[in-house]
């Protein structure tokens, strides 16, 4: 578990999945939430939506993620509405997380 920045704590499952799931495409918070709950798990495992945005907001913290525009007059990541990608250092810690499952990415 690691702490996130405005509280609470994120397993490291629940951040491994989120930013895999950004190396492979960017999205936005939303339709991860959306991803993760149709994955065929025991809802027991399904990480809830809070736990999903609070990933976000830990990998944006540590520079692992990004927004990709946030168009006018909306704010970068603003409510995490905006589509977000993992970046370079972000595929580098995803790497180290799991290094052969990353190398189809």
């Amino acid at each position: 578990m690691i702490a996130s920045p405005k509280g609470g704590v994120v397993s490291e499952s629940t951040r491994y999945a989120v930013l895999g799931l950004l190396a492979r495409r960017p999205t936005h918070g939303y339709a991860l939430v959306e991803q993760i709950r149709r994955w065929p798990l025991d809802p027991v495992l399904v990480p809830t939506g809070s736990s999903i945005y609070k990933a976000l907001r830990r990998l944006s913290h540590e520079q692992l993620i990004e927004p990709l525009d946030s168009g006018p007059g909306r704010g970068a990541g603003s409510a995490w509405q905006d589509d977000v990608r993992c970046d370079g250092r972000g595929r580098a810690a995803l790497r180290g997380m799991a290094p052969t499952a990353a190398d189809d990415l």
